[in-house]
């Protein structure tokens, strides 16, 4: 428990998270991300959540312009990681030219984010955005999206988080829509 929220715990394995501020934070269940956002309002006073897909696709796609975050071209090892070419995950923003013309990095590879909506009318399962190192192109286009269940844990599978507020500026569009990027 923090002194600033009482009633939410510090995240899961925060201790190596902040050894490496920069590496996307993986091995998160649904629970956990979404503690995560209330431990981090905590911390800072703000209203932090994660996003939701529209929110996430939005971000992602510009409004549904791009067919990747960075534009039309194929997803390359300059753009995104992907495909195990790593073998592991990278610092957030490694690869500038994948960004969001807005300047928002690693929305294609890297790790899946989770999203705060379900995947669909069953309720049963969470949506996960843009793909992971583990997992081939074929998930970094920004409409691509798989699920899995709240308590489900993977590899490849939790939160971004970077940046001077050591927040990924996807919670900053998620938390405080009418700012820009």
């Amino acid at each position: 428990m923090t002194a600033a929220n009482p009633g939410a715990d510090a995240p899961f394995d925060l201790e190596n998270q902040q050894r490496f501020p920069f590496r996307p934070v993986i091995w998160v269940n649904h629970h956990g991300a979404s503690d995560y956002c209330r431990w981090w309002s905590g911390q800072t006073g703000r209203v932090v959540r994660l996003p939701t897909d529209a929110e996430w696709s939005a971000a992602s796609s510009g409004d549904g312009k791009r067919e990747f975050p960075w534009g039309g071209q194929e997803p390359g090892e300059d753009l995104a990681n992907f495909g195990m070419r790593t073998g592991r995950r990278t610092p957030v923003g490694l690869l500038p030219a994948g960004s969001t013309p807005e300047g928002v990095s690693d929305l294609a590879g890297n790790a899946w984010e989770w999203t705060g909506s379900y995947y669909d009318e069953r309720q049963e399962t969470f949506s996960l955005r843009g793909g992971a190192f583990d997992f081939d192109a074929g998930f970094l286009c920004s409409v691509g999206r798989d699920h899995s269940g709240p308590g489900d844990r993977y590899v490849s599978m939790g939160s971004v988080v970077s940046g001077s507020d050591s927040l990924d500026s996807l919670f900053l569009i998620a938390a405080q829509p009418q700012e820009t990027f």
